[in-house]
């Protein structure tokens, strides 16, 4: 896996709260990227990556059908 691709699945699993970040014995002032990943959620998505969509297109969808 390329470490863009990664990266934002990181990014999104962080913006969903089903992971958090973690800073590895580091002082506050140190700035390097050496984080650990807390897992938040039970389970985590069936797909690696995928468009989570909003509830209001997902009422919107449902009411098309």
């Amino acid at each position: 896996m390329h470490k863009v691709s990664a990266m934002l699945i990181l990014r999104k699993w962080l913006k969903l709260r089903l992971i958090e970040k973690r800073r590895i014995n580091q002082a506050s002032y140190n700035r390097t990227i050496d984080f650990g990943i807390k897992k938040k959620a039970k389970e985590f998505p069936f797909l690696l990556y995928t468009n989570f969509k909003d509830k209001k297109s997902n009422e919107t969808l449902e009411r098309l059908q």
